[in-house]
């Protein structure tokens, strides 16, 4: 098997892991090639032989595995660095520092790795603007789930299936000091915190962690003004659930009746919810859908958490990098 053929093998995998189909036949129709078929038509039929044949580039499908590796099925964690100066982040500046830490190599050519041994920045890159700084980590998680139980000579031994999950984490720094971490999605936890303090860690001879640490944005306004705002946001949001909380410390969560209602279609519910605000209370966490309207850019609903520490929400599943920004832009304005 050649090279090539490994690495596109191990891209499209990939792709499947994190991706539909969409952004490939996209890429195949825009050079006017055919796009239909199965994952694994695709590759043989469509872009192994338009690779072959230079119509399409192995780097062409390294961006689109960035691109939907970067977004979503991940928890999102802001950030604001204040009196903060890019200079020295700047590509000339920095890239002297990653060649005594033996880093550069990853700014011109990406590493792809599916399960890698240990923690591994795969992807440093600026932009094409050259406008922002992002660093890209991939590592492997382990997890253990439960098969068979067996019963022999008198013991109970329970068999478990051991199961490797791939985890990127995302920091993306602007000129303006904002910064976001993103974390792969988890299948059997919700605290992410963590995480987070280990992947700064790791990132301690490039940036200030501890400056970084010091400044999360508190989100709780965009919380309470998506609630508060509610009937204004009816034809951009569709409420899934909402939880409240008191200074008597009392907690209040209202239900939609199923993933597809939404809640403020149940007046008695809404109402509560109103009753409860009214004494001093505050929101605490957002299940939320932004909706596809015309006028905007998104293709379907995008499904949005908002809960956990305070400057954190996330994305349940895999999204384009429009509709990432779509949401990331929302959520500043509301925390206005």
């Amino acid at each position: 098997m050649s090279d090539v053929k490994k690495q596109l093998e191990v891209v499209f995998e990939l792709l499947k892991l994190s991706s539909t189909k969409e952004p490939i036949v996209k890429l195949l129709k825009s050079k006017q090639l055919h796009h239909s078929g199965t994952w694994a038509e695709l590759f043989e039929k469509r872009v192994l032989p338009a690779v072959n044949d230079g119509k399409i580039t192995l780097t062409e499908l390294i961006n689109i595995l960035s691109d939907s590796e970067e977004h979503g099925k991940q928890h999102v964690f802001l950030f604001q660095l204040k009196n903060f100066s890019f200079e020295n982040y700047k590509k000339e500046n920095f890239t002297k520092m990653l060649k005594e830490l033996k880093l550069d190599s990853v700014t011109s050519t990406p590493l792809v790795l599916k399960y890698p041994d240990k923690p591994t920045i795969t992807d440093i890159n600026w932009g094409k603007n050259e406008d922002y700084l992002l660093i890209k980590r991939v590592s492997t998680r382990v997890r253990y789930q439960l098969d068979k139980d067996i019963v022999e000579n008198g013991y109970l031994n329970k068999r478990y299936k051991i199961i490797k999950d791939r985890a990127v984490c995302v920091l993306k720094l602007s000129q303006e000091g904002f910064i976001e971490i993103r974390i792969s999605s988890k299948a059997n936890s919700t605290k992410y915190w963590d995480d987070v303090l280990e992947f700064l860690d790791s990132l301690k001879k490039l940036l200030p962690i501890n400056k970084i640490m010091l400044s999360p944005i508190n989100l709780n306004r965009a919380k309470d003004y998506i609630w508060e705002e509610r009937n204004d946001l009816s034809n951009q949001i569709r409420y899934s659930d909402a939880t409240l909380r008191n200074d008597n410390g009392t907690l209040l969560k209202a239900v939609s009746a199923d993933k597809a209602s939404d809640l403020l279609d149940d007046s008695g519910a809404s109402n509560s919810v109103n009753a409860f605000l009214e004494d001093n209370a505050y929101c605490e966490g957002n299940n939320i859908f932004f909706k596809s309207t015309k006028n905007n850019s998104l293709e379907k609903e995008i499904h949005v958490l908002m809960s956990g520490e305070i400057n954190e929400y996330s994305l349940p599943v895999h999204c384009t990098k429009e509709e990432y920004n779509y949401v990331l832009e929302s959520i500043l304005k509301f925390n206005k």
